[in-house]
């Protein structure tokens, strides 16, 4: 249970340092920060959302956010397919980032 909250917490820490941010969004919204931020796939839901409240937002911003989120979700799909497909969840071995890495590069071997 430990291997799991030690994960949970490395993928929850660029929500945190969003949210740690917030002030300097609100203040800058058209910031070089702030742009890089809504453009970024972790950040951008919380990012550009805020930005698009306060207003003034180009729509490529926007669109570019959004191709990026479509392409890193997919991205991601595929690499959780590709680890539930070498059956590494019913090992029984702890979850660690190395073994996370080393299976999404692994070749499979054709059956």
């Amino acid at each position: 249970m430990r291997e799991g909250s030690q994960s949970t917490f490395v993928f929850s820490l660029p929500l945190l340092f969003t949210l740690l941010s917030i002030n300097t969004l609100i203040s800058e919204p058209h910031g070089t920060l702030s742009t890089v931020l809504s453009m970024l796939p972790p950040t951008a839901p919380v990012v550009m959302m805020t930005r698009l409240v306060i207003g003034g937002v180009p729509f490529w911003h926007v669109a570019v956010a959004i191709v990026l989120l479509v392409l890193s979700d997919l991205f991601l799909i595929r690499a959780v397919a590709k680890i539930f497909k070498s059956q590494y969840l019913l090992s029984g071995s702890a979850a660690s980032i190395n073994a996370f890495f080393k299976l999404l590069f692994q070749r499979q071997a054709s059956s």
